[in-house]
């Protein structure tokens, strides 16, 4: 169950898209909401500025306006809200903040052309949920799209997913994707190489149906399933959201191919940086906090 919410804000413009978001989980579960200043980074400045004390001071009292106003957002809707502030835009500093209070879900506010400094660390090394809240209107979670490659792994999110879409009234679209085997390029395939192609989809295809059918029937949440045939699985997923107009899509860090030295998959990585609407990552796989400052646009490429 979702109890306490962590909204870090290192950009004042980014905050609102946040706390609408959280303003609806918590209204829903009746969750506490942390709202968490990330001081440096909200400056929009260089460093080297930050040591003019008036500077500072007046960014401050800039800062502490905004912030009264978010808070005033959420407490007029019943939501208890705490304010809170870290002095240092170290990325571990956050993340020990957010184990020590014992947060059941961090949103952070994104925007596709202009990633949080701070995204990165987030999702490489935290165990907490992330919900990477995109812009939209109406705010709400009534289509709810998990991919799944049939493995334990990628099932890790259904729980939460199921906690949003009870809470919400909404409907989970369970999708599978079955990948075309590849096969030798430079010379045409034979008729037993296409007769072997397709017996190994058949296959694929009747355990997933199988597979999905058992797990919709066990879902205490209404929930339809989606089996997909196609050369690319992120292209179908990105069709899929479109046709079916989802509100949220959520997901395991890593699916049953994923390898454990790689912060995300491939498959994961592609939806984090191109999925047009919101979405909830669960990092089934993090690292150890990094004792030196971590690099916030540090890039990682996963496997499929």
């Amino acid at each position: 169950m979702i109890r306490a919410i962590l909204v870090p804000i290192d950009n004042l413009v980014r905050a609102e898209i946040a706390v609408r978001h959280a303003a609806v989980i918590a209204t829903v579960l009746g969750a506490q909401v942390t709202l968490l200043g990330m001081m440096s980074h909200m400056s929009g400045t260089s460093d080297e500025q930050f040591t003019d004390p008036v500077a500072w001071q007046f960014m401050k009292l800039e800062s502490k306006a905004a912030f009264d106003e978010l808070v005033q957002y959420l407490q007029s809707r019943q939501i208890q809200t705490r304010l809170d502030r870290l002095e240092t835009p170290a990325a571990e500093a956050l993340l020990q903040y957010q184990t020590a209070h014992n947060f059941d879900l961090v949103i952070l506010a994104v925007n596709e052309n202009d990633p949080p400094p701070l995204l990165r660390s987030l999702l490489n090394y935290s165990e907490t949920p992330i919900f990477l809240a995109r812009e939209q209107y109406p705010v709400q979670y009534t289509k709810i799209l998990v991919p799944l490659d049939g493995s334990r792994r990628a099932e890790c999110v259904l729980p939460l997913a199921i906690t949003l879409a009870q809470a919400g009234n909404g409907k989970l679209l369970l999708t599978h994707i079955i990948h075309k085997p590849e096969m030798p390029r430079r010379t045409a395939l034979s008729a037993e190489d296409g007769d072997l192609t397709q017996r190994l989809i058949e296959r694929n295809q009747f355990e997933a149906e199988h597979y999905l059918n058992d797990l919709v029937s066990r879902l205490p949440v209404e929930a339809e399933s989606r089996l997909l045939i196609d050369d690319s699985i992120t292209t179908a997923l990105h069709q899929t959201m479109e046709r079916e107009q989802v509100d949220l899509v959520m997901f395991c860090a890593h699916g049953y191919s994923g390898k454990p030295q790689w912060p995300l998959g491939g498959i994961a990585n592609n939806l984090i940086n191109y999925c047009p609407v919101s979405l909830v990552v669960l990092q089934d796989l993090p690292t150890s906090i990094p004792q030196s400052q971590v690099d916030p646009s540090r890039r990682t490429n996963g496997a499929v």
